[in-house]
């Protein structure tokens, strides 16, 4: 099937005045491809894990060993998606001043200048979805494990706000074995 602008777009969601790696809390939702049941089972109130889940709720765990500026507030990983709060956090610059004698120079001087080194919640996300396809692929020779193209994230702009999220996490075992 040829291109169609028409027909074949995506609408950004995201706010377009939001810098996305600023600090603050982003719910995000990540799916399998094609919805595909990969992670476990739900079995009565709770989530099931199996292998595959195990590595998703490893890599979700362990990002903060990769990013120091992030934290994994809460998540749940379901048959087939992945809930998670992801918290970024301030970055504090390192000054790197050289004092001046005198009669030097004013310059940059030996050391590198300032830098702030800002994730934004796109290279988070990455982060997650290539750790565990690439552990799944690794460990799996029946399945070839693939995430849905793109994910959907929240800005989360209250506490308010945050404790709903919260709640929707815990209880979304509940919620997913109703339907």
């Amino acid at each position: 099937m040829a291109f169609d602008p028409k027909q074949h777009h995506r609408r950004s969601i995201r706010v377009p005045s939001h810098c996305y790696s600023d600090p603050g809390w982003y719910f995000v939702t990540i799916c399998t491809k094609d919805r595909r049941t990969v992670f476990g089972e739900i079995v009565g109130r709770r989530v099931s894990l199996n292998a595959q889940g195990i590595i998703v709720r490893n890599a979700i765990t362990d990002i903060s060993n990769h990013y120091h500026s992030v934290a994994i507030d809460s998540y749940v990983i379901m048959p087939n998606h992945v809930h998670v709060v992801i918290l970024i956090k301030h970055q504090k610059r390192k000054q790197n001043i050289v004092p001046r004698t005198s009669g030097s120079a004013v310059g940059a001087g030996l050391r590198p200048a300032p830098t702030r080194q800002e994730v934004p919640l796109s290279e988070i996300v990455r982060a997650i979805k290539s750790f565990s396809s690439r552990r799944i692929n690794e460990c799996s020779s029946q399945i070839c494990f693939q995430w849905q193209r793109n994910y959907y994230e929240r800005i989360v702009r209250s506490y308010r706000e945050l404790e709903g999220v919260r709640m929707y996490i815990r209880d979304n075992p509940l919620e997913d074995h109703v339907n």
